[in-house]
């Protein structure tokens, strides 16, 4: 079960790095053609700098989480890397069930946003915020499940010396 799951995860990384590839490249064309129009036509569009906008959120937040699944995220590892065993099994432990818990706090607070914010509409757009506010409960419902999937990756290397 452990295997399916890990596959099933890496998957869903792959799907999210695509996802972020194709938001860089409509950012990129979005905004590209925004600079050629309004220095070289006279006249913008309104809703290109906020779609831009609304790209990167979910860039951001599905980058996010694509880091915690790989575990790449910038961290102070002095500590760390001078423990060894079970005394560096805890810490790490501790800090990713503290981060598991960050996250959870997270995507409760991300579903009260939706709720209250969820009505507004985007001026540009006119589309509902929602749809840009779901970027931080998705992402972090992500992050916990990568990060559940982490701890249980080290138990069963400290439990059972496997990878």
């Amino acid at each position: 079960m452990y295997e399916r799951v890990g596959k099933w995860l890496n998957r869903v990384d792959a799907l999210l790095v695509v996802i972020c590839i194709a938001l860089i490249v409509m950012m990129t064309i979005v905004m590209t053609m925004l600079v050629f129009t309004r220095n070289f036509l006279d006249f913008s569009f309104p809703w290109s700098e906020e779609i831009t906008r609304f790209m990167m959120i979910w860039l951001a937040f599905l980058g996010a989480a694509i880091l915690v699944h790989r575990d790449d995220h910038i961290a102070l590892d002095f500590l760390p890397v001078t423990l060894r065993g079970g005394a560096r099994f805890c810490l790490m432990l501790f800090l990713r069930i503290l981060t598991l818990f960050a996250m959870g706090l997270l995507f409760w607070q991300a579903i009260q946003i939706l709720e209250v914010r969820g009505r507004t509409v985007a001026p540009a757009l006119g589309i509902s915020l929602i749809w840009i506010y779901a970027a931080i409960p998705v992402s972090a419902a992500l992050m916990i499940v990568f990060q559940a999937y982490r701890i249980w990756t080290d138990w069963r290397i400290f439990r059972y010396k496997e990878a």
